[in-house]
């Protein structure tokens, strides 16, 4: 944040230091570009993110499909196989696309959670509500992937 503030303040400083008066021709727009929008990232970076991505989708589909099973009352094996997905403690959510990933890491997981403790409880089936969870949680990961997908292709 305090480099943001720093850039900022060198910015205004370059930008007054000028003798341009503003006029039509040489305002900007008030939208910002969408490279503004968008952070810059380095290679590591963008192979980081990639890679968490990628885990994290997988991880996603594969624990919606078990809350969708259960919300058709087909039984569903405890021993269903659910890739390992990223811990939102590892996610380094230093700018938008690294809060997404910890947004989606964080709903994956407690979705993932939530059939684990519905593993070691003896029932039949889940009650509704459960269910409902799981699935409004792996529902919403999906949302924030599929928008971590278009800022990874920018």
């Amino acid at each position: 944040m305090k480099w943001i503030y720093f850039i900022s303040v060198v910015f205004l400083v370059s930008c007054s230091n000028t003798n341009q008066v503003s006029t039509p021709q040489n305002a900007t727009s008030s939208e910002p570009s969408p490279s503004l929008l968008t952070p810059t990232l380095t290679i590591q970076q963008r192979i980081e993110y990639e890679t968490q991505y990628e885990a994290l989708r997988q991880s996603q589909q594969a624990i919606e499909s078990v809350w969708r099973d259960l919300q058709a009352n087909q039984s569903v094996s405890c021993m269903r196989e659910i890739p390992q997905t990223v811990l939102p403690e590892h996610i380094l959510a230093t700018n938008d696309i690294g809060q997404d990933l910890l947004k989606a890491a964080t709903e994956i997981n407690d979705s993932i959670v939530l059939w684990r403790a519905e593993c070691q409880n003896p029932r039949p089936n889940p009650p509704s509500i459960v269910i409902d969870d799981g699935l409004r949680l792996a529902l919403s990961a999906e949302q924030t992937l599929i928008k971590i997908e278009q800022n990874l292709r920018q």
